[in-house]
């Protein structure tokens, strides 16, 4: 499969991307309702989503010039 295929970044890059907000939005609810567990789950939804993103930025620079 080729980088630079929309299946590649579909899979490698959005899909993980929709569950690092979804693990962001869950820990926003689970504060919103006092659960003491909402920090836990917002620090892996963050650290998820940035995880993503540094990923983009290695596949848009290594990766595309290939």
């Amino acid at each position: 499969m080729n980088p630079s295929d929309p299946q590649f970044i579909y899979i490698v890059l959005l899909l993980p991307a929709l569950f690092g907000i979804t693990l962001f939005g869950d820990g926003i609810n689970k504060l919103i309702h006092k659960n003491e567990h909402g920090y836990m789950t917002l620090t892996f939804g963050i650290l998820f989503f940035l995880m993503v993103f540094f990923g983009y930025l290695f596949f848009s620079t290594y990766l595309i010039k290939v």
